[in-house]
């Protein structure tokens, strides 16, 4: 009895110890349900995926045993753009290769960017049925370029874990239920990139950008006006604007608005319409421009400007303490140094010099607008060792 244990032992870890199990999981087809959307992004996109991409992942499954699943991803994003995007946007197309239609406004690419799944047996102890609970999950980088492959926006979305349980014992309706999961999963990964596209300021200023699309309440358009009838020019005015998103420094939290938050005040306030200064009166700064040298050389102008004056800072700000106690403030620059608080005073600029610009000023008015956060908390700037 003995000899046939040791028998069966060692078949037992011949077929088992070390094996290795590879399947292919099916494109399966799931429901989804598309984001409500109040207004659909008025643009044209062209929606690359190559249908024929498949990513490999192996996990363990306990005592020298391993499972490679092969997931179909490239036809997986592309049936569940077919089912999200045109809800999203003006009109959808799909591309292979880089020809793209005359008319088309921008291109959308999807990418796996990373992808998991486990087993948990649930199966009850001494129990005739097989239940695992299989959950699949994936990361989805979802961007958005125009037709130069310029970027105009980028988002990873994560999903969450779809489930399901297999039960039985037929290998292939496994399989179908596992390629289930997954397609849930990619769907509501998209589904989240959706929603962050359609509040995303990036692709509204794009869209709003382009000409011939109507004026709605989410994307309003202002219409061009007709020369005749526009107010003069206003040569007394002079503009300064600034933002800076801080993006190729990895030394300092990125911003997501400011310079295109920048870009509209300057574009409001050179409107003929609106703001009527004159383009050779404003100047506007945007990241590696906006430099403490190239901002105080633009600041300097409101002590002499003999008119009105306009400023307005998206950025970085930083508190200046003494103790526990607030005693000043710092935009900051784009080629600022905070390795130490001598540093960033030397190179950033004070609050209070600005405050000083204004103050002596022989400009009629001054507005100046900051949108940064000097409570040195959040995303504001603290040096090291400050």
């Amino acid at each position: 009895m003995e000899r046939l244990f040791l028998l069966i032992s060692a078949l037992f870890s011949i077929f088992v110890v070390g094996c290795a199990f590879h399947h292919k999981l099916p494109a399966a087809d799931v429901s989804i349900t598309p984001p409500a959307v109040a207004q659909k992004i008025p643009m044209k996109v062209a929606v690359v995926v190559d249908e024929n991409y498949t990513a490999d992942k192996t996990e363990s499954l306990g005592g020298g045993m391993t499972e490679t699943l092969t997931v179909p991803f490239g036809q997986l994003m592309k049936k569940a753009s077919l089912d999200i995007l045109p809800h999203i946007f003006e009109k959808v197309v799909f591309v292979q290769g880089q020809s793209y239609p005359p008319d088309i406004d921008a291109i959308y690419t999807p990418a796996i960017k990373d992808f998991g799944w486990s087993k948990k047996d649930e199966t009850p102890f001494l129990s005739f049925t097989m239940k695992i609970k299989f959950g699949a999950s994936v990361s989805l980088r979802s961007g958005l370029t125009d037709l130069k492959g310029i970027a105009i926006w980028e988002k990873t979305t994560n999903s969450p874990v779809a489930t399901r349980m297999l039960t039985g014992m037929s290998g292939e309706q496994w399989l179908k239920w596992q390629g289930e999961a997954f397609a849930e999963a990619v769907a509501e990964a998209m589904k989240e990139a959706s929603k962050e596209m359609i509040s995303s300021r990036e692709i509204y200023a794009y869209a709003t950008s382009k000409d011939g699309h109507e004026a709605s309440p989410q994307f309003p358009v202002a219409k061009p006006a007709p020369e005749e009838g526009l107010p003069p020019s206003r040569p007394d005015t002079y503009a300064v604007v600034i933002g800076i998103d801080y993006k190729n420094r990895e030394d300092i939290p990125n911003l997501q608005y400011a310079s295109n938050d920048a870009k509209k005040i300057y574009s409001i306030l050179t409107d003929p319409r609106y703001g009527g200064v004159p383009k050779e009166n404003a100047v506007l700064l945007l990241n590696e421009k906006a430099t403490r040298n190239e901002m105080i050389a633009a600041l300097r102008k409101i002590k002499t400007w003999d008119g009105y004056v306009y400023v307005y800072y998206s950025g970085h700000g930083a508190p200046k303490t003494k103790g526990d106690k607030f005693i000043d403030a710092f935009l900051v620059p784009h080629d600022v140094v905070i390795t130490d608080p001598e540093a960033m005073e030397d190179t950033a600029i004070k609050v209070s010099y600005l405050q000083e610009l204004v103050d002596t000023s022989n400009a009629k008015g001054v507005m100046l607008a900051m949108d940064a956060c000097f409570s040195g908390g959040g995303k504001s700037i603290v040096p090291m060792g400050g």
